[in-house]
């Protein structure tokens, strides 16, 4: 863990002596990402901004790293017909439900280049790289799975932290998702969760996943999820944290079959055969992968989400995007 922790002491000592550079932009950036390794949330809370980017009038754009798919080492701008196994999943699932540019890199950086010069995109959202300081960024927002917190506090191995706890206070904005019927978060619950002492001098917001309907993957049927209540059905999850999937299908009352695979799963058709015809269920994330198998299953369903943001995070969120307006109509 100490070996760990200094060099990522070092690294971002070296960033700010500008021994290491950071490659700058004609665009702004801001950054949604984490500080610990597993799913948080982040991918929604991009979709929910850069939705409220657009109807501002701003023209966004995302990148990525592409994980899942196969290492970009040139910015890869996502097409209609890219594969999802060479951009990612998340970068795929995010084409499908922004409609806003998206490109891949391994050197985000070099993304947000190509973004500039190929599209007409003036602000680009980038899906995780709070630590990719080689991207210049305006704005920094720390997504923390409210549940987990930061665990026992600690950096790798010893824990699940990329960056020591007070990194979240050189953030813009600290944003937790909870489950729906959690109770308001306080001062002092947030500062506990992120191992501080002192008051809090980053604002938070928060939001759940909301269930919006059950999507057929082949004829793209539309249903409610409480019609599978009281039902028994195969529950499917290639995520950072497939238990918080599992949880909001037993909370609306399904009987599952619990299927975790490892995050940003390569799903082959032996996947996803069973030896009954029970309804599988999986999160948009998979889905994005499974309909690529072309299956004919009638049987398969993407479960739809969305952001609810409480009223904090919706008040932030919409004074960041103000701020981005404003700059944007000096010009």
């Amino acid at each position: 863990m100490l070996i760990y922790r200094f060099i990522v002491f070092i690294r971002r000592a070296l960033y700010n002596a500008n021994v290491l550079k950071t490659q700058d932009s004609s665009v702004p950036v801001i950054v949604i990402g984490n500080i610990s390794v597993g799913g948080t949330g982040k991918t929604p809370v991009v979709i929910a901004l850069v939705n409220k980017l657009r109807e501002a009038g701003l023209k966004p754009a995302i990148v990525s790293r592409g994980y899942g798919g196969v290492p970009q080492s040139e910015p890869l701008l996502l097409r209609k017909d890219t594969p999802v196994s060479r951009s990612g999943d998340e970068p795929a699932l995010l084409a499908q439900q922004t409609s806003v540019p998206v490109c891949v890199c391994v050197r985000r950086s070099l993304a947000v280049q190509r973004i500039a010069e190929e599209t007409d995109a003036n602000i680009v959202v980038s899906d995780d790289g709070l630590q990719h300081y080689a991207m210049q960024r305006d704005i920094e927002i720390a997504v923390i799975d409210a549940e987990r917190g930061l665990g026992n506090g600690w950096m790798l191995p010893a824990g699940f932290l990329r960056e020591p706890p007070r990194r979240l206070l050189q953030t813009d904005l600290m944003v937790l998702q909870t489950v729906k019927d959690a109770m308001p978060l306080s001062d002092g619950d947030v500062a506990d969760m992120v191992k501080q002492q002192q008051p809090l001098s980053v604002p938070f917001g928060s939001f759940y996943l909301n269930i919006d309907a059950v999507l057929n993957l082949v004829d793209g049927t539309q249903l409610a999820l409480n019609q599978f209540a009281g039902q028994q059905v195969h529950a499917v999850a290639g995520l950072g944290n497939p238990q918080r999937f599992f949880y909001a299908l037993r909370e609306a009352g399904l009987e599952l079959i619990e299927h975790a695979y490892p995050d940003h799963h390569d799903y082959t058709v032996e996947d996803l055969q069973f030896s009954d015809d029970l309804p599988i269920l999986m999160t948009p994330k998979d889905a994005v992968k499974v309909r690529t198998l072309k299956p004919d299953s009638g049987n398969l369903y993407e479960v739809v989400v969305s952001a609810k943001l409480d009223t904090a995070l919706t008040l932030q969120l919409d004074s960041i995007v103000s701020r981005f307006v404003q700059s944007t109509n000096q010009l």
